[in-house]
């Protein structure tokens, strides 16, 4: 995998609705630096929401969990519209939800790049890709255990992969072997990829015998998110890698 990802930082939603806690995080710090009192009810509680940003051969990426994207857009857009792929996680729509709820200015069309979860309305995931950015689904990568979508963005030098996933809170251990499938697809395409999502795994205790660990070893991934992503008065968590 080329190490060449600089993150830049990690934006965290808290869990009351009013509140916003921005975090700057790299491989080098960790530094709170804006707490905003947001006036609107927008944000909803959020179980681990996270937001890291990424340089790519000039290339912007994004991923956050938004509990809810639905009349989140223009948040989003304000806060992220500068990125150029937003690869959004939680985003709990239901079929009903149009594309026309979702547009974001200057990105492609969301339904593109977007899997709902078809039983209860929870989980789902969605990438916004700028629309000046050559790119397609790679729905051949993605497996249907574990909620993932897959783009490939080519640009003068090449080809790249851009996968964002989602695991449940409640998933069994075992369901990490749906993890390694989606891995294995790609990583056997040889093409440089980034992993943003959550797997709702504390990885600050795992172990390194732990599966989580087992697993980055035999792929040569690393998360390059080294600190918590979600702070509370009482606990301290990191549920959020991205994986380079």
């Amino acid at each position: 995998m080329d190490n060449t990802l600089l993150p830049l930082y990690n934006v965290h939603i808290d869990d009351k609705p009013s509140i916003r806690t921005v975090y700057i995080s790299n491989l080098f710090f960790s530094l709170i630096i804006v707490l905003i009192l947001l006036q609107s009810n927008d944000i909803e509680q959020n179980p681990g929401p996270n937001s890291s940003r990424y340089s790519y051969q000039n290339i912007q990426i994004a991923g956050i969990n938004v509990n809810s994207l639905r009349y989140k857009t223009d948040l989003i857009h304000s806060e992220l519209g500068e990125c150029d792929v937003i690869c959004v996680s939680e985003t709990k729509l239901k079929a009903n939800v149009g594309s026309t709820d979702l547009v974001m200015p200057n990105f492609h069309n969301p339904d593109l790049f977007r899997k709902d979860r078809l039983t209860d309305g929870g989980g789902g995931i969605l990438i916004y890709v700028r629309d000046s950015l050559h790119c397609k689904r790679r729905s051949d990568l993605e497996i249907a255990e574990l909620e993932s979508v897959c783009v490939e963005i080519t640009t003068k030098t090449g080809r790249f992969l851009v996968v964002c996933f989602y695991r449940p809170p409640n998933a069994p251990v075992t369901s990490l072997d749906h993890f390694e499938n989606l891995l294995d697809n790609v990583i056997d395409t040889d093409k440089n990829v980034i992993l943003l999502g959550d797997l709702n795994i504390d990885l600050l205790k795992a172990s390194p015998t732990s599966r989580i660990s087992r697993i980055c070893e035999r792929y040569g991934i690393e998360n390059v998110v080294k600190e918590p992503t979600r702070i509370t008065s009482s606990t301290a968590t990191l549920l959020d890698p991205i994986y380079i």
